[in-house]
């Protein structure tokens, strides 16, 4: 029974590791699309700043400014999904790790339980041994 523990406690920090590694990527995902986010918002507040009064230069510049706030609110829009994404990584993770330590500290608690039996059982075997050498020295003590 303990060494099925074992193999399953075994199996369960690998799928922690596993976990642990997903959780990273999500996180890598997430600030990858955090950065991408950044530098959209301060193109955009670079773009507010030109002031211009040829009329080419204000369309081209209000029609950058237009595609780069599109880009921002996608952006900004795909920030929740990943977000969730990340959260359930995390979860995931953690799910993992105290599967592990649950599974661990049942073995644990198994290894103790059949060395107290054992214990018990050798100490039985002893007293009974001690017993009947008494008994014999009682005998021929005796007669």
């Amino acid at each position: 029974m303990t060494k099925t523990l074992r193999r399953l406690a075994r199996i369960q920090r690998i799928q922690r590791d596993q976990a642990r590694s997903e959780f990273a990527s999500a996180q890598r995902v997430q600030m990858d699309h955090d950065a991408a986010l950044k530098a959209c918002e301060s193109h955009l507040h670079d773009t507010r700043l030109i002031r211009s009064t040829d009329a080419d230069d204000l369309m081209r510049c209000h029609a950058y400014t237009l595609r780069q706030e599109m880009r921002r609110r996608s952006l900004a829009a795909q920030a929740i999904p990943i977000d969730d994404f990340v959260e359930q990584r995390r979860q995931s993770l953690v799910d993992a790790a105290r599967r592990v330590e649950t599974t661990e500290r049942y073995a644990d608690r198994l290894d103790e339980t059949l060395a107290d039996d054992r214990q018990r059982r050798d100490q039985r075997h002893l007293d009974e041994a001690g017993l009947q050498v008494w008994l014999r020295r009682q005998f021929t003590e005796n007669h």
